[in-house]
């Protein structure tokens, strides 16, 4: 899925907390393609970097100690174990959802190898078209850390789509999980971005930008800007889109002309 996905509307900032919560002696992803910087203090000299993929182990539950933005977002620094090691490492991109292979070209290669199937693929609709091809959509049963999954793939003649429900991770993680899945694309809208001589920093933070509405009781209207959501750029109508609902995050990605 190699599109150049953009978010195209005027982005209101926001410093959003990456991870939600997590324990002591948990065992979580390093999910900064670039590494982390692993310290003797908060803010202290750097040990060395923990690569990409890398596990650690925290010390200590979540808090807001130390607090820190990096890209946008607000996260803490927290104690940990890597190799044997112990030190400190900012939590903004520790993540219990596993790595994404550097090979995994779509969600779906990243569900199936991370994620264990429950059900075969069940068809939820078809259509056979002579003239235009064939559309519809597929459904597969997951499980992760004992927690029930969705997935679902759509298609149809001009594109397609892809769905992951999941339960126990923030907006965020799913975020930053999708970031790294379509690098390449992400890298290629930022170079056209950079052409064009457009702000970048939009681009280079985590941003809430869609927008919901609420009806309060004396019935005003406001706006939310409660979810993520990526137009794709130069032509047909495919996007990314994470929202939460019922303790789920939902991320649908896809489109076509």
């Amino acid at each position: 899925m190699k599109y150049l996905l953009l978010c195209m509307s005027v982005f209101l900032f926001f410093g959003v907390h990456a991870i939600d919560n997590y324990s002591s002696n948990e065992t979580l992803n390093v999910l900064a393609l670039s590494g982390l910087k692993f310290r003797d203090k908060p803010d202290g000299n750097v040990l060395q970097t923990i690569h990409y993929g890398s596990k650690v182990v925290t010390l200590e539950s979540k808090n807001f100690n130390y607090p820190k933005t990096v890209e946008g977002i607000k996260g803490a620094w927290v104690k940990v174990n890597f190799s044997g090691n112990v030190g400190y490492v900012f939590d903004g991109f520790l993540s219990s959802l596993p790595a994404p292979s550097l090979s995994d070209k779509n969600l779906r290669t990243y569900v199936i190898r991370e994620f264990r199937a429950i059900s075969n693929e069940i068809p939820l609709s078809f259509l056979k078209n002579n003239e235009l091809g064939e559309s519809g959509s597929n459904v597969l049963f997951l499980e992760w850390k004992n927690q029930k999954c969705a997935y679902e793939e759509s298609f149809y003649y001009e594109g397609g789509g892809e769905s992951l429900c999941i339960p126990g991770v923030s907006m965020e993680e799913a975020y930053l999980l999708m970031r790294i899945i379509e690098r390449d694309t992400y890298k290629e809208t930022l170079d056209v971005l950079n052409n064009e001589n457009i702000d970048l920093r939009p681009y280079n933070q985590f941003v809430l930008n869609g927008i919901s509405y609420e009806t309060l009781d004396n019935g005003s209207v406001i706006e939310n800007k409660d979810y993520y959501t990526c137009e794709l750029y130069m032509g047909c109508e495919y996007g990314l889109t994470i929202v939460r609902h019922n303790g789920y995050v939902i991320i649908n990605v896809g489109g076509g002309c």
